[in-house]
């Protein structure tokens, strides 16, 4: 009988069809263990087998994404020169069809987790606001991660990582890290990667390179986001920017950067490499050849419809406003991503004041550590003062606006709280939040300063 049909109580075909059908390499494992038979289908067509789940995981841009893990193996071998590395990889086609190495296996999830979380922040700021996770449709998705990986393997040849290969290598012809190297070396490495770097890009259609230019704005936005909102606190290089810096260390660091888990302490090294080797790294290469071609490195081009690209904050009106920049009920989580509640204080002087603001267990700060935000922001749209009578929980609202609602009635929600807990209340003081004399323990006690002044609505 066939070796191919001869299995005890398996279909070769069936458990094929089985198999390529896996989401990840792990449950692949996991199956092909589970029965002899199994792994004998498995053996038999391990090509066509690992290359179907390869896709299933790492998604439609696996060739850019195996290309990247190539280079960055090529690099780690010692005795392979610099030149000859960027000459394979710049030859070496995106294959479609790529036979995979265990070591390969090993290398393509955690550069493509990245991929995939950079693609979510992606979709919410350029598709649909609404939700968190990619809204990509599989054409555009494709677009992004193909640009992705392509400026993965870009920082991997020319960034960071590029000069410290090129350090420890014998082919290098002087010291990317030495304080006193010489102008003129410099300027004629700086030339020769520049014109390395372009033909690094020709070899893509002017329309990929459109989207190669749009992720790289995204990137550069996110990472100079992340500063300006307080994620990354050891960044203290004045003569650099950071969303430059993150990209000549890649996506990944991009990608942490935008989290909050850059280590910037650990990279001092880096600033005299990125002065004399690639301010502004990747844009200036990418506009050149844009410009060239009658385009831009902001054009739109990877999204073919947005959600809402014609909403304005309800509240405001105002045009300026980004559309992911926009908030409802819907998208709150990404308002406390971008607003450190923590940090929002009630009006007037009360945070001077330590009776409210310390005392268990209705304290502000007791209360705002252990009550959700999402909660309190519903609670907050429950107790709306007059002023704010037309505002709904379904309005787009900027971040300027909804930022406003939330402080302007903390202690109103905070004296809400207190009464939900059966807390007596006192009496109201006449100047409310705005008196200065609640810091004198005696009076903020005596009087409930937890209300506007007299007259106010």
């Amino acid at each position: 009988m066939n070796a191919e049909t001869n299995s005890c109580f398996v279909n070769s075909d069936l458990t094929d069809r089985i198999l390529t059908n896996l989401p990840s390499f792990g449950t692949l494992q996991a199956t092909i263990l589970t029965s002899k038979s199994i792994h004998a289908v498995f053996c038999r067509r391990r090509k066509s087998i690992i290359r179907a789940v390869a896709y299933n995981q790492i998604g439609p841009a696996l060739p850019q994404a195996l290309r990247l893990v190539r280079c960055k193996q090529a690099q780690r071998r010692k005795k392979q020169p610099v030149t000859d590395v960027e000459e394979n990889l710049r030859t070496h086609p995106e294959l479609e069809d790529p036979d995979i190495s265990n070591r390969e296996i090993k290398a393509l999830p955690s550069k493509a987790s990245v991929v995939q979380e950079l693609e979510n922040t992606f979709s919410y700021r350029a598709k649909d606001r609404r939700f968190k996770t990619s809204q990509l449709t599989p054409v555009e998705r494709l677009r992004f991660q193909k640009a992705a990986y392509r400026i993965w393997l870009y920082s991997s040849l020319y960034g960071f990582e590029g000069c410290v290969v090129r350090r420890r290598r014998t082919d290098a012809t002087f010291d990317l890290f030495a304080e006193d190297i010489d102008a003129e070396d410099i300027a004629d490495y700086t030339e020769d990667c520049s014109l390395k770097q372009k033909k690094f890009f020709y070899q893509f259609p002017t329309p990929e390179v459109r989207e190669i230019g749009e992720v790289v704005t995204f990137m550069k936005d996110i990472a100079r986001q992340s500063e300006e909102i307080g994620l990354v606190d050891d960044f203290e290089a004045s003569n650099w920017y950071l969303e430059d810096i993150a990209l000549f260390h890649g996506p990944e660091e991009v990608y942490l950067t935008s989290m909050g888990d850059a280590d910037w302490a650990a990279c001092d090294g880096i600033y005299i490499i990125f002065e004399k080797h690639s301010s502004n790294f990747l844009a200036n290469v990418l506009s050149s050849i844009l410009t060239d071609c009658g385009d831009s490195i902001t054009t739109k081009v990877i999204v073919d419809k947005m959600v809402g690209p014609d909403d304005k904050c309800q509240a405001c009106a105002r045009d300026n406003v980004a559309s992911h920049d926009l908030f409802n009920s819907s998208n709150w989580s990404s308002f406390f991503d971008i607003v450190n509640f923590s940090e929002l204080a009630p009006l007037g002087y009360l945070t001077e004041n330590m009776f409210e603001m310390e005392s268990e267990p209705c304290g502000f700060f007791y209360l705002r550590e252990f009550a959700p935000t999402m909660i309190i922001l519903e609670e907050i749209f429950e107790l709306k003062t007059e002023a704010y009578k037309s505002w709904e929980k379904d309005d787009w609202m900027c971040t300027d606006c909804l930022t406003t609602l939330v402080t302007d009635h903390l202690h109103v929600w905070h004296l809400a709280q207190k009464r939900k807990h059966g807390l007596e209340i006192s009496e109201d003081c006449p100047d409310g939040y705005r008196c200065w004399e609640q810091s004198d323990e005696d009076h903020a006690e005596e009087y409930n300063h937890l209300c506007g002044p007299a007259g106010e609505s």
